[in-house]
């Protein structure tokens, strides 16, 4: 079993990305969303693509998370989710999931470049 916390963001990009590899042997894959567990039985033989896709469709036909305007999108093993993701948890010895970053707004982006520039400089600085 992987299991793996959820970042969040508030702002109009998706909250969190998921990615899978390899191939389904069987099991399942389980997503809580808002409070809403959504949980996808995985077959032998579905690639990491499928079972993404499959798990996206889950996710935009669930009538509470729709309610919600909670809604998710995938691009080959790859699963953009637009709601508070608190657990991914993938039942599949076949599967297995990739490490992604959470999705930065423009401003977490330029606080984050200007986070790393100060480091280095401070690095630099203790050098010399």
């Amino acid at each position: 079993d992987e299991d793996c916390e959820g970042p969040a963001d508030d702002s109009e990009f998706p909250e969190s990305q998921w990615k899978l590899h390899g191939t389904a042997q069987g099991g399942s894959v389980e997503v809580t969303i808002e409070g809403v567990t959504v949980v996808l039985v995985t077959t032998f033989g579905e690639s990491a693509s499928e079972v993404i896709a499959n798990l996206a469709g889950a996710i935009r036909n669930d009538p509470t998370l729709a309610a919600l305007g909670t809604t998710a999108t995938s691009l080959g093993s790859l699963a953009a989710i637009f709601g508070e993701v608190t657990q991914f948890k993938v039942n599949d010895p076949g599967l297995s999931l990739g490490l992604l970053l959470p999705a930065l707004s423009a401003g977490g982006l330029a606080l984050l470049t200007a986070l790393l520039a100060g480091t280095a400089f401070s690095i630099m600085r203790r050098r010399r």
